[in-house]
């Protein structure tokens, strides 16, 4: 029913947010359902509409990294998959816009990595904090205190400490209670 009326949607005069919203939905029936292929194809086509929204801003993004976290429990690995994609996207709003109304971007996005796998969040947080020589950039500091908290009492304490460390411009807080 909710493929029928995407499809249906996707050919008429609606508003490409409209479009977009129920592609969404088609997306998340059919990665429940296993149709990967279709699913990537109907996710494509949102993005293009909620991308062609014409008095739509840069704050757009939000809606693409916001569509994929109930996705997760569906199809992890479409997840992953889509989050690559938005990649570059990100860093290119975070590197090309005035940041006012984008600021947390590249946190939100950080975020739904580490919802669908934290091992590879933390691993491409590392490499962003050590790039440029490690200067600081608070949007990356930022996530390192997300992903301390999401990984909370499994991460060895040890190990999270040391992380909290690393943090020239706070001081360390417990994620991980010591006996």
């Amino acid at each position: 029913m909710i493929q029928k009326h995407a499809t249906e949607v996707q050919s008429g005069r609606d508003y490409y947010e409209t479009v977009a919203t129920i592609q969404l939905r088609a997306v998340i029936a059919l990665a429940s359902t296993g149709e990967r292929r279709e699913a990537e194809e109907r996710w494509q086509r949102a993005c293009q509409c909620f991308g062609g929204y014409g008095f739509r801003k840069d704050i757009t993004i939000y809606e693409l990294i916001e569509s994929l976290p109930v996705l997760i429990e569906h199809d992890r690995a479409f997840v992953r998959q889509m989050l690559d994609r938005l990649q570059p996207l990100i860093w290119e709003l975070d590197w090309r816009t005035d940041g006012r109304e984008t600021d947390r971007a590249v946190v939100s996005w950080f975020d739904v990595v580490s919802q669908a796998d934290p091992t590879a969040a933390a691993l491409l947080l590392a490499r962003c904090l050590s790039r440029d020589g490690g200067i600081v950039y608070w949007r990356l500091e930022d996530f390192l205190d997300k992903l301390l908290g999401r990984i909370g009492e499994r991460a060895d304490p040890l190990v999270a400490m040391a992380l909290l460390q690393t943090q020239p411009s706070r001081a360390a807080q417990p994620y991980v209670e010591t006996a």
